[in-house]
This record gives structure tokens, sequence and C-alpha cells, in this order.
């Protein structure tokens, strides 16, 4: 059996895990589902993000997001505190350390895109975002109750999160 003769949840389980592996190596000292949470607050624009919200974005429950934001204030990436407003609501900023390593993870990012398109023209692109976006209809279609989380959802990647951490492959 030949490389075109496999099945194609195989050859995007071997893709996913490839492309986890590099991320996870390129975002060293930290993991794939890590940086997803910092850029998750870059996005804030440096307005301070709740813990709640990311919680609510990546569909995991309350002890996972406080072990996972423990260890990046632990690394010295982000800061939480109490909200002066609502003591009940725990914010998370970036630090300049935070900032500085998210900055060199787009860089790997962009690099890692490069490297997926390489050989491929744009033609070959668009039909293949056309073919797995099918794929991924397809697969919601075939599948019962069928995950609508937001962080599922293009444009953030999916992969294997930490340990309790919702997860979909």
């Amino acid at each position: 059996m030949g490389e075109e003769d496999l099945e194609i949840g195989f050859l995007l389980k071997r893709i996913s895990t490839a492309i986890g592996r590099n991320a996870d190596q390129g975002f060293k000292p930290i993991t794939f589902s890590q940086m997803r949470v910092i850029m998750y607050i870059a996005r804030m624009g440096g307005q301070p993000c709740c813990q709640k919200d990311i919680e609510a974005r990546f569909g995991v429950s309350h002890p996972t997001v406080v072990g996972l934001l423990k260890r990046l204030e632990a690394k010295g990436l982000v800061v939480t505190s109490m909200s002066p407003t609502d003591r009940r609501r725990k914010e998370v900023c970036l630090t300049a350390a935070g900032r500085a390593l998210l900055d060199e993870a787009m860089a790997h990012r962009a690099a890692m895109e490069r490297q997926l398109r390489k050989g491929m023209t744009e033609e070959d692109l668009r039909n293949l975002r056309r073919l797995l976006t099918q794929i991924y209809q397809n697969t919601l279609e075939a599948t019962p109750g069928a995950c609508e989380i937001p962080s599922c959802a293009p444009p953030c990647p999916t992969m294997i999160l930490e340990e309790g951490e919702h997860s979909h492959g």
C-alpha cells in the first residue's frame, strides 16, 4: 500500500501530530496550548483578560485554567490579579517577557506556514483549503453532538491540549 492509498483520517492525524510536535519545539519553553492562551490574551490589545473568558473560549474547566495560568505566571509570562471593580473576577495580562515570547512564536508560526506551503501554487492552496473545509464539514455531519466550541472553528488550529483540557484529536 503506497502513500496515495492511505486513509484520509490517518493522513490528517499524521499531519496534525507533526505540526503539533513542530509547534511544541518552536514554542519552547511553553507548550502549544499555553501559547494559544498567550495569543488569546494578546488579542485583548493590552486590556486585562478575565480568567472566565479563557475558560469559555477554550471550553476548559476552572481548575485547568488555574493550573495553566499558574505555570505561565511561574515562567514570568503573565500576571494575574483581582479586578479592582469586581473581587470575584480574576484578570490576566501579558508581561513584557510574554509579549517577547509571543513575537518569537509568531515568527516560528510564519516559518512553519511557509514550510507547509512549499512547492504549492496558489491554485493548489485554494483547492487544499476547499477540500479540507469539505472534510471538516463532512466530519461534523457524521458526528452526533459535534463540537461547537469556538476554539475549534477557524482560524484557531485544533490540537491536543494539556491534561484536563477539552481536546478533539
